[in-house]
This record gives C-alpha cells, sequence and structure tokens, in this order.
C-alpha cells in the first residue's frame, strides 16, 4: 500500500497510439505537429513520433485524454504558463492546507501490464522555490485496486528515494531543479529479481539492488499531476510536459 506522499505523478497508461504522416515543424527541431499523433480517440497529443508508445501525451488539447480527476486542496489542468514543447503543459498546484491534498488527473489501462518491463518518460520542471519538507513523489507506476500496490520515485528532504511495494532505496539528491528534466524510470517486472532505474537527462541515473517489482494485478494506472500531498507538506507548483508510456525505452527526444 501506499505510504504517505507528496507531489506524485502515477505513471502507467491506456489504449494504442495511431501515427499520421509525420511532419516535421519550420523550427527543424525534430518534433512532429501536435496532432501528428493521437490516442485511440481524438485529443491526445505528444511532440515527437513515438512510434511503439502505449500513451503519449503533451496536453495541447488540454485534458481530453483524461478519464478522471481527484482534486482536494489543489488545482491540475493545462496551462500555458510553461511548456516543453508546443504551447500547453500540466500545471499541478497543492495549497497551505493542513489536510491531505490531492491534485490530479488519471486513466486506467485496458488491460494490465503484468510482465517484462515498463517504461515511463517525462518532462517535468521543479522549482527551487518548493520546499521539500515531507515527501515529494514524481513518478509512481501501480496497480489501482486496493491496498494500492506500487513502485515509485520520490524525494524527500536531501535524497532521492526509490520505492516498491516491499522495499525504499535511498540516494543523494541530485535532481536538477528550475529547468525541464527528462526523467525515465524503467521497471523491470519480476516478484524477486527485478529492479527500478531512473535515467536523468540520458545520462546519469540511480537504480534499485535486484528486488520484487511485481506488484498485485499488475501496473494498471496513469495519474498526472499531484497524486497526494500530506498535511505537512510545504505548499507547491509543478510542471509536466510529454508524458510517454512504453513496453520498449524511450529516451529523450
Amino acid at each position: 500500500m501506499l505510504p504517505r506522499l507528496s507531489f506524485l505523478l502515477a505513471l502507467t497508461a491506456c489504449g494504442r497510439l495511431h501515427f499520421d504522416d509525420v511532419t516535421r515543424d519550420a523550427s527543424g527541431d525534430g518534433r512532429v505537429g501536435d496532432r501528428d499523433i493521437v490516442l485511440d480517440g481524438p485529443g491526445t497529443d505528444c511532440h515527437v513520433n513515438h512510434s511503439t508508445a502505449i500513451f503519449c501525451d503533451g496536453f495541447e488539447d488540454g485534458m481530453t485524454p483524461w478519464t478522471y480527476t481527484t482534486i482536494t486542496f489543489g488545482t491540475a489542468g493545462a496551462t500555458t504558463t510553461r511548456a516543453w514543447g508546443g504551447t500547453h503543459a500540466l500545471e499541478a498546484h497543492s495549497d497551505n492546507s493542513a489536510n491531505i491534498k490531492y491534485a490530479r488527473w488519471g486513466k486506467i489501462l485496458a488491460s494490465p501490464i503484468t510482465t517484462g518491463e515498463i517504461y515511463v518518460r517525462q518532462y517535468m520542471w521543479l522549482p527551487s522555490s518548493v520546499t521539500i519538507d515531507g515527501q515529494a513523489s514524481l513518478l509512481v507506476t501501480g496497480n489501482g485496486q486496493s491496498p494500492f500496490p506500487s513502485t515509485f520515485f520520490m524525494l524527500e528532504p536531501s535524497m532521492l528515494t526509490i520505492s516498491t511495494d516491499v522495499a525504499p532505496y535511498n540516494f543523494p539528491d541530485t535532481l536538477p531543479r528550475d529547468r525541464w528534466v527528462c526523467m525515465e524510470m524503467q521497471i523491470h517486472i519480476d516478484p524477486s529479481a527485478g529492479f527500478v532505474r531512473v535515467t536523468f537527462d540520458g545520462g546519469s541515473a540511480i537504480q534499485t539492488p535486484l528486488t520484487d517489482t511485481d506488484v498485485a494485478g499488475g501496473y494498471t494506472n496513469v495519474d498526472a499531476g499531484i497524486h497526494y500531498a500530506n498535511e505537512v507538506q510545504s505548499p507547491g507548483s509543478l510542471w509536466i510536459d510529454d508524458i510517454v508510456l512504453d513496453t520498449s525505452p524511450i529516451g529523450c527526444n
């Protein structure tokens, strides 16, 4: 079951992508047009063609790809205040209430991922003004049914933590702030020889030892935003753009 959490981005996914003819934009940055990649329905987009992706969203069409929301003592939605690609990103904010806070959107997989590999990639902007005085969870995949087993990456005071459903593993805090950071989490699913690796900007990485990453019921959910902020976590905002989930490596665009 999930422990106490703060800023949390839960990332599993739903549906298969379709691809139109790839058209590069005039800037020559290698990104495709916002409408070139769509999920099984209108509105989902991403700024680079990830041909094997299970899910990809760049928030250019707002929150239309997402099917549920949980917001209490916070806000979450598409914004133009900051974006990695295009003009929109997801901005999530929790306030200073001394209560548990939620500010998230989510979607559910048509079929759980129970074997092999899961890769979750996002671009994230976390301001240095956000005080990590509790826990700040940034990448979480798990099962949407009680007791909600999960595997996740989070910030704690002066450290980074990768936590499986059975144990946390701590590392020195090296996460960049005040800029877009490409973060990719790899989960090798196995009940005893699994591992979790989080890579930053395609270079430096932290990785667990071999451990149990086989959550009961499989990985089923994607939640974007502040999934859970505990009563003592200071208020703050974060921005997320170009979320991709795949069963093979994604990399930084």
